[in-house]
């Protein structure tokens, strides 16, 4: 087992993490995937509910890292009813990927829902899923972490409240690292976009990724 990998499971046990039995997954299907991972449904025949299941990419030197990262980001704000909820980690013995167990959202990402639901809801739905938004947002800055990532594909709809998720990208406020390219531009601070790869984005970024959807939000425009 290399260093790394001895480091990570440390971390998983210094926090006790929850571990699920992989095989106690039934009926598991993708479901979405992006740049640092893949979404998996699945039902969970412990919680005896349906549950995301989250892998990480390991086709980057700095997998465990990310992991970890996004592990200690969830374990944070995992309190808050905006914010998605973590459960545990699971490990497919067969291909050792590690999964995040996550709260399932019935209703999907926002981008979605609201593309398919724009014209029937009013301002009081409108309003109360930006105080939901902003609600969860003010949780993870509470926490002294920057989300970084903010856009309307990584807000869910879970029975009538919106939850934010992907934490992978957040990062402490007291890092000493500099930006790194990720996220979608289209929602990001101007100030980053002009400078890439030196400029920290802060919780003033995260505010205008806040203040951009909202914008967007109050017309018919969501092909973002």
């Amino acid at each position: 087992m290399s260093s790394k990998k001895v480091s990570f499971e440390s971390a998983l046990k210094n926090n006790f993490i929850k571990k699920f039995d992989y095989s106690k997954f039934e009926n598991i299907e993708r479901i979405a995937s992006g740049g640092f991972g893949t979404v998996y449904r699945a039902n969970s025949l412990n919680l005896k509910k349906l549950v995301a299941l989250k892998c990480l990419h390991e086709d980057y030197e700095s997998f465990y890292e990310k992991f970890v990262k996004e592990l200690t980001n969830i374990l944070a704000v995992n309190y808050h009813d905006n914010i998605i909820r973590f459960y545990g980690i699971s490990i497919d013995p067969s291909t050792e990927t590690y999964y995040l167990v996550l709260q399932y959202a019935k209703g999907g990402d926002l981008r979605t829902y609201l593309r398919n639901n724009f014209n029937t809801l009013d301002w009081k739905i409108k309003i109360q899923m930006a105080k939901d938004i902003a609600s969860g947002l003010d949780c993870i800055h509470e926490e002294n972490i920057v989300h970084r990532d903010l856009h309307s594909k990584n807000v869910l709809v879970h029975e009538g409240s919106l939850l934010i998720t992907d934490l992978g990208l957040s990062r402490p406020l007291d890092t000493n690292s500099n930006s790194v390219k990720g996220g979608m531009l289209v929602y990001s601070d101007p100030r980053y976009l002009r400078n890439l790869l030196t400029y920290k984005r802060s919780k003033a970024s995260d505010i205008y990724s806040l203040g951009f959807f909202f914008g967007r939000y109050q017309v018919e425009d969501l092909q973002v």
